[in-house]
């Protein structure tokens, strides 16, 4: 009986892993758990364990091929036939027009495969059809409208006030969309412009660059051209001072001499308002103004000219 007990011991400290093994013992082994005492690691309880797996073989509780398969004890299948006839006794009887049932012949559902979805629905179409061919007669001698005439309108499920939320809802989920799409397309815009100025902005600077670089050289190599107009400029001035001096001093003809007196009274304006330069303190006296404001002025040379009729 001493084995017995320490049978029982093992089996109610089995592990919960899922190679372990659970054994049920037989209602002979049985014992009260406040009796079990904790198992201690050491030679002597080992030497009990290998005597309490003798006396569960012997008993027959384990297998010795070590296949211990614990068998799942299934749900009995529960079908109370008499309790199902009294409850279907009891269940109030209905007209039938209330239930439309109809039956009929089933026999096309035996020959079908069932692995035949198209076929099955077929036979389910067909069965249809039939019972809707002996039902809808039998309503029309009962007196039961079975078709809809033209100018039925069907309640609608939904109350008027329930459908004014929904398409005020929807109208508010459409606004907000377009709101959207306006925005992202603003910002689209926005970006095209930008890219756009911004390729406008470097082509005008590139343009500018070059247009600089190429004036620069331009006036490097239109440097040495220029000063050779101006000094040419400069002798040629120096030239026609030259002639009209030595017209003025040997004398010509009247046209000559009133062209030299018009291009020195041209020079004189030049000489004083010029073509540009400074202007500033050009009338401001000077040491030689000053002495000259006391002195009187010289007359010119030459026989005077008669005024009178002559």
């Amino acid at each position: 009986m001493k084995n017995t007990k320490k049978v029982k011991k093992v089996a109610k400290k089995a592990p919960a892993s899922k190679n372990d093994v659970v054994l049920d013992f037989p209602e002979h082994v049985q014992e009260d758990s406040s009796t079990l005492k904790p198992i201690v690691d050491s030679e002597e309880e080992a030497e009990d364990t290998d005597e309490e797996l003798r006396v569960a073989l012997r008993e027959g509780l384990i297998k010795s091929d070590g296949l211990n398969i614990v068998h799942l004890k299934k749900r009995p299948i529960i079908n109370l036939v008499p309790e199902l006839k009294s409850r279907l006794e009891k269940m109030p009887t209905l007209s039938w027009l209330e239930t439309l049932d109809v039956t009929t012949t089933a026999t096309a559902f035996e020959e079908t495969e069932d692995a035949n979805d198209f076929e099955r629905e077929i036979n389910f179409y067909k069965q249809a059809e039939k019972a809707a061919a002996i039902a809808v007669p039998r309503l029309q001698t009962m007196g039961v409208r079975v078709f809809r005439p033209t100018d039925y309108y069907a309640e609608m499920a939904k109350s008027d006030e329930h459908m004014q939320k929904v398409r005020k809802r929807l109208l508010e989920t459409q606004e907000i969309k377009d709101r959207q799409e306006a925005i992202r397309a603003i910002r689209k815009e926005k970006k095209f412009a930008t890219k756009t100025k911004n390729e406008v902005v470097d082509a005008r600077q590139k343009e500018k660059k070059l247009f600089l670089e190429t004036i620069k050289k331009h006036r490097k190599g239109m440097k040495q051209q220029l000063d050779d107009m101006l000094s040419n400029a400069k002798r040629l001035q120096v030239d026609e001072a030259d002639d009209d001096r030595r017209v003025m001093n040997r004398g010509g003809s009247a046209a000559e001499m009133d062209h030299v007196k018009r291009k020195m009274s041209r020079n004189v304006r030049d000489k004083r308002f010029g073509f540009g330069g400074r202007k500033k303190g050009m009338k401001r006296n000077t040491k030689q103004s000053f002495d000259d404001l006391f002195k009187g002025k010289k007359g010119k040379s030459g026989p005077k000219k008669n005024f009178g009729r002559k």
